[in-house]
């Protein structure tokens, strides 16, 4: 390999790892700047719940008691009148392509055996 060559291709790696270095220096800064933030937003929401524990105790309203509500049970759902049927998956019609169609749709077993 050319000399010249050599020379700018360490060059460029020495650049590229000089501007990797200042992105994580940057990065670090943010995440270090965001939990000084959290730490303090933490602190000023345990500050208000100390001073809430040493105020006097109010006394909490009376609720009336609530109406008891009975439920009626459901009547139970009535069998249809006709007979279940077993389902099947329709036949597979001339060029039906599975990834493309999707699946087969389910039809009664009763409707397959009158076409025939």
């Amino acid at each position: 390999m050319d000399e010249q060559l050599l020379n700018e291709y360490i060059n460029n790696l020495a650049n590229q790892v000089n501007t990797l270095n200042q992105e994580n220096i940057l990065l670090k800064t943010r995440l270090s700047l965001l939990e000084r933030r959290e730490q303090e937003r933490m602190e000023k929401e345990k500050k208000p719940a100390v001073s809430e524990e040493y105020s006097t105790p109010q006394p909490e309203p009376v609720k009336a008691p609530e109406p008891i509500q009975v439920e009626e049970p459901s009547p139970a759902p009535e069998p249809s009148p006709r007979k279940q049927e077993k389902m099947v998956r329709a036949p597979k019609p001339k060029g039906w392509n599975r990834k493309v169609d999707g699946p087969r749709p389910l039809v009664p077993e009763s409707e397959l055996k009158a076409e025939s």
